[in-house]
Order: C-alpha cells, then structure tokens, then sequence
C-alpha cells in the first residue's frame, strides 16, 4: 500500500506525519471522553489510530531512510 520515494522531500514527510500524530492524539481524546462518558466507542476509529499510525510509520521511516543515504553519499565523497 505504501512504498519509499526516494526523490520525496523529507520535510513534507516529516510534516504530514506530524499532522497526522496530531489527529492520533485528537482521536484518542474523543474516545477517552465518549468511553469515561458512557458513550459507544466505535470499532473503527480504533482501526483508524492503527492505520493512521502505519501511516506515520511508514512517512518517518522513509525520511530516516533518506538521510541516512544522504548521510552515506556525503560521507563518500
């Protein structure tokens, strides 16, 4: 589903990935609250964090991979 470009900018990977630990973090207050108020707690939005931070893992691991190979190229020279 998701796959590493190595000619992505790594600061609007790191960026997007931010936003979206962001929504993990609003999602996750929305379920404590409905769950602490007795309210039903959708199975999906529990998905949604799992996805969201596949996401995010794949995002962060594909910049840590890009400066590690800049890193290495430079290192070369």
């Amino acid at each position: 589903m998701f796959s590493i470009n190595p000619e992505a900018n790594l600061i609007d990977a790191l960026s997007i990935a931010s936003d979206l630990s962001d929504g993990i973090s609003q999602l996750c207050s929305r379920l404590a609250y409905a769950i602490n108020d007795g309210e039903i707690a959708y199975l999906s939005e529990v998905r949604t964090l799992g996805f969201i931070g596949d996401v995010v893992s794949a995002l962060t691991r594909s910049a840590e991979r890009g400066l590690k190979a800049a890193y290495e190229a430079e290192d070369a020279q």
